[in-house]
């Protein structure tokens, strides 16, 4: 146990010489530090840090000011103030491990006042002992190579530092929790600052332990050049402050894709698992530029890329190309950006399917274009000849081939429609459903047929409008085929879309999925095709369509998955010159 004992003057020894030389020494070794790394990074964290080693300076000459005191009272009052700032260094140290661990989001404003008073509180109870004695019952003089005084905490004090020593374990916790998790170049990073906050203890240890019998703000000042040599050699030489592990475990781990950290220089400071499994050159290679390791990775001034990397490029192994695509995202500090984090996405295969589908579509446009040439032109022929044979003396094998040719050319306008009006819709404008239908009814040969449009005239839809109208047709076409020449067609809405049926024979059941089938008819003068047009215009809208009953007893085609657009107008009632048009308002 220390013994306690009344201070006098005190003369200068050697001692108190080498004390006084050995904190000053480690006063301005954490000043400088403090300085070069306020040079060289702007970070939160940095900052944290840069509070962090400026502290000790402060601390280390009211060291010396409390080991040379010329009286007690002089003595007892630098302890006080020492107390009140080196009280903040363990908040500042617990403050950096949450930024650098990715854990700020802990600190809300709530959380940050409660940290901000519970700190005054403690420093101001330090400072005014004197005056109401809160934080120390007694003051305790240490005479020996060093004199000095220590005090003795009231149990109100006790309670209130409390959390004083939480936040001195838990940086340490946290870091080496950190440290086992990271790999590569973090895990340096991570390890050096377990080591720097560990010192601490260590200090406290030997001080307790009376083999530091100097004051223990003293003790603390020259126990913090070591622990600022790590954090030294972390910012050196694993780039402490250029990069953090923020949830290291979710941005890398997790990625399928190929993640490469690189600070400003291109220089390699992390990479995944996915990294070293794509680009096995990076494995061990931390410090080394990207570009020498991963040529591919050289960015060209003259491409659309954005940053120092190209968007994309294409290695080869065993003689086969793999493309990557690249996302690049800089890392910036408060004020600068200090490197870039890629993402190295493998396209190789979609980018194959892309191609194969663009030459599929290729060749089935050119099926369709060859089968249109080839043939309407051999059927112009036979066309024309019929048509004056039908001149000369009509019979009726000629009026059979003429239907003949007719069919035949059916098929080709359907084969056209087919292979060209299934492409995906990027771009869609507002069309009116009425309007579309009406023009649709006006180019089909309808008789005495009738259109009921049973809508609001300004319900409408973003669509394609021509392929629209495309579906319009063909839907009355196959009504108009399967019904009687008085049949009546209605469009109308449906909960998420609309419809289009009729008054006809209507559909069976059995045969409800087999309609929108290539080919498939039950009319032997039909081309099969003009369902299979439906749906196919249906799905390049992202629609859904489907046959069930009419309300009197036809078919309905149900469009659904249609985002409806309503107006504000009522309807009217039209008729044209081909079949009678009647547009109502009862919506069903």
């Amino acid at each position: 146990m220390r013994r306690p004992v009344l201070v006098s003057a005190v003369s200068t020894t050697v001692a108190e010489i080498t004390f006084v030389t050995a904190v000053v020494l480690s006063s301005t070794f954490m000043l400088s530090l403090a300085a070069w790394i306020r040079s060289n990074a702007e970070s939160f964290a940095a900052k944290l840090i840069v509070f962090w080693a400026a502290s000790y300076p402060i601390l280390g000459v009211l060291a010396i000011a409390h080991a040379l005191a010329p009286n007690l009272q002089y003595a007892r009052y630098l302890y006080n103030v020492s107390v009140s700032i080196s009280s903040g260094v363990p908040l500042l140290v617990f403050l950096f491990t949450l930024a650098y661990t990715g854990r700020t989001r802990w600190l809300s404003r709530r959380v940050v006042g409660i940290f901000a008073g519970w700190y005054l509180l403690l420093a101001t109870m330090a400072i005014t002992n004197p005056v109401f004695g809160l934080a120390y019952t007694e003051y305790v003089a240490v005479t020996g190579p060093i004199t000095y005084v220590y005090g003795m905490p009231t149990g109100l004090y006790s309670v209130v530092s409390l959390p004083l020593w939480l936040l001195t374990v838990a940086p340490p916790a946290l870091l080496g929790a950190r440290a086992m998790a990271d790999s590569g170049i973090t895990r340096a990073q991570t390890a050096s600052l377990f080591a720097a906050f560990t010192v601490p203890f260590l200090v406290m240890f030997l001080w307790l332990g009376q083999v530091l019998p100097v004051p223990a703000d003293g003790a603390f000042v020259m126990g913090a050049v070591v622990s600022g040599l790590f954090i030294g050699l972390g910012v050196y030489r694993y780039n402490l402050f250029d990069l953090v592990p923020l949830a290291r475990e979710m941005v890398f781990d997790e990625l399928n894709d190929a993640v490469i950290v690189v600070d400003r220089d291109r220089r390699l400071l992390d990479y995944n698992y996915v990294a070293i499994e794509t680009f096995p050159g990076l494995e061990g290679q931390i410090g080394s530029d990207v570009t020498d390791l991963l040529p591919a990775l050289t960015g060209d001034e003259d491409s659309d890329s954005d940053g120092p990397f190209p968007s994309s490029f294409t290695t080869y192994s065993d003689g086969e190309p793999r493309v990557y695509d690249v996302t690049v995202s800089s890392l910036p500090s408060e004020e600068n950006c200090h490197g870039y984090g890629l993402i190295v996405h493998d396209v190789t295969d979609r980018r194959r399917r892309i191609r194969d589908l663009e030459q599929q579509t290729t060749q089935l446009e050119r099926f369709a274009s060859t089968l249109s040439h080839d043939l309407r032109n051999p059927l112009n022929v036979a066309q024309g000849n019929i048509e004056l044979a039908m001149e000369e003396g009509a019979s009726e094998r000629l009026e059979r081939a003429d239907d003949a040719v007719e069919r035949i050319e059916q098929i080709i306008d359907d084969l056209l429609t087919l292979s060209r009006e299934g492409r995906t819709i990027d771009d869609r404008q507002f069309v009116d459903l009425t309007g579309v239908a009406e023009a649709a009814w006006k180019t089909t040969a309808t008789a005495d047929a009738t259109l009921e449009v049973d809508l609001n005239p300004d319900t409408g839809v973003f669509a394609d409008e021509t392929r629209l109208q495309n579906v319009f047709e063909n839907l009355f076409r196959n009504a108009l085929s399967f019904g009687d020449g008085g049949v009546t067609i209605r469009v109308g809405r449906e909960a998420d879309g609309f419809y289009v049926e009729d008054d006809g024979p209507g559909i069976p059941p059995a045969e409800r999925e087999k309609v929108f089938e290539y080919e498939y008819t039950t009319d032997s003068d039909g081309t099969g095709l003009g369902l299979a047009i439906v749906d196919s215009i249906a799905r390049a809208h992202g629609w859904s369509v489907r046959v069930t009953d009419g309300r009197e007893g036809g078919a309905r085609i149900v469009f659904s998955d249609v985002d409806l657009v309503d107006g504000p107008s009522s309807a009217a009632v039209q008729t044209d010159g081909v079949g009678q048009v009647a547009s109502t308002n009862s919506e069903p």
